[in-house]
C-alpha cells in the first residue's frame, strides 16, 4: 500500500470510527510514517536508530546477510509490512527446518498476530493507533510474500498476468518486469520496475515483493501468479476487493480502540459503516 491508503484512506477510517479530524489526522501521519521512519530520517533529527520501521534502499544495499543481519531485516519487514498469518503454518511439501522458518513468515490477513498488535494498540497514543493501522493494512496488501529475503517465497516468473476490467469484461496482459534504477512504472503498458535478479536465497533484493516492484501496492492491480512456496499452483490477488476489505476492517479496529466496541475479532468488517 501507498500514501493513498495509509494516509488518505486511514484517515477517512478515523473519521467513520468516530474520531475528531485532528484525531484522525494524528492516526493517519502515524501510519503512513512507518514507510519513512529510516535509520537515515532517525539520524537526521537525533532519535533513537532503534525506532526504524524502514529500511532504505541504500541502507539495506550495505546490510550484511549474516544471521544479525538478516535478523534486523526481518525484525523490521516482519513486524511492520509483512506480519505473518500463521508462525504454526506447514509447507505443502517436505522441506527443511530453516525453510519451514521462512515458511511461516509469508504474510497474509486475519491472523492471531495482527489481533495481538490491534489490542496492544488500545489504551495507548494516537499514534500507536496509526502504526497498528498500518500492520493490519498491509496484511492485506502484501499478501503472499515474506518481510525476510527469500528467493523461494519471494520470487516471481514470467507467468505473471494483469487482469483488467471487471466481472465478465475483464482482459488479460502479461505484465513485464524490468530492472531499472532509474526506471518508472508505465501501467498504461503494464511494465513494472523491480529489483535486481539475484540468485541468492538471502539476497536483500528478494525482500519482500521487490520482484514484484510496486504492482503489490497499486489499489487497482488484479493479477494472478505462480509464486513457488505454493507448490506451483495459481493465485490470483485482487486487490480492490482485498483492501475494501482492509478498510472495512481497520473501521471495526479504530472503532474498538476509540472504546466504541468491547473487542476486536479477526474476519469480521465493518462494511455497514
Amino acid at each position: 500500500m501507498q500514501k493513498d491508503f495509509h494516509y488518505y484512506a486511514t484517515f477517512c477510517a478515523g473519521l467513520i470510527a468516530g474520531y475528531t479530524p485532528e484525531e484522525s489526522r494524528v492516526i493517519c501521519i502515524g501510519a503512513q510514517m512507518v514507510d519513512v521512519c529510516s535509520r537515515t530520517l532517525l539520524s537526521r533529527i537525533k532519535a533513537p536508530l532503534s525506532a526504524a520501521t524502514t529500511q532504505l534502499q541504500l541502507e539495506l544495499m550495505e546490510k550484511n546477510t549474516d544471521i544479525v543481519g538478516l535478523q534486523d531485516i526481518t525484525r523490521i519487514w516482519a513486524s511492520f509490512h509483512f506480519l505473518p498469518k500463521d508462525l504454526a503454518a506447514e509447507p505443502p511439501v517436505r522441506s527443511t527446518k530453516k525453510y519451514k522458518k521462512k515458511y511461516r513468515l509469508i504474510c497474509g490477513p486475519d491472523g492471531s498476530l495482527v489481533k495481538d498488535t490491534v489490542e496492544l494498540a488500545k489504551g495507548s497514543s494516537l499514534e500507536a493507533a496509526g502504526i497498528a493501522m498500518h500492520v493490519l493494512s498491509d496484511t492485506w496488501a502484501h499478501m503472499y510474500f515474506a518481510g525476510t529475503p527469500s528467493l523461494v517465497i519471494n520470487n516471481v516468473n514470467k507467468h505473471f498476468y494483469e487482469l483488467i476490467g471487471d466481472g465478465g469484461c475483464e482482459t488479460e496482459r502479461q505484465v513485464r518486469f524490468r530492472y531499472s534504477p532509474s526506471g518508472n512504472d508505465n501501467p498504461d503498458t503494464g511494465l513494472y520496475n523491480v529489483s535486481m535478479p539475484q540468485p541468492s536465497e538471502n539476497s536483500v533484493f528478494n525482500l519482500g515483493h521487490a520482484r514484484a516492484g510496486h504492482l503489490p501496492d497499486y489499489s487497482y492491480a488484479k493479477y494472478r501468479y505462480l509464486p513457488a512456496w505454493g507448490n506451483y499452483e495459481e493465485i490470483i490477488k485482487d486487490n480492490p476487493s482485498d483492501y475494501f476489505n482492509a478498510f472495512c476492517q481497520m473501521v471495526a479496529a479504530l472503532r474498538y480502540l476509540r472504546g466504541g466496541a468491547e473487542s476486536f475479532e479477526t474476519g469480521v468488517y465493518d462494511s455497514e459503516s
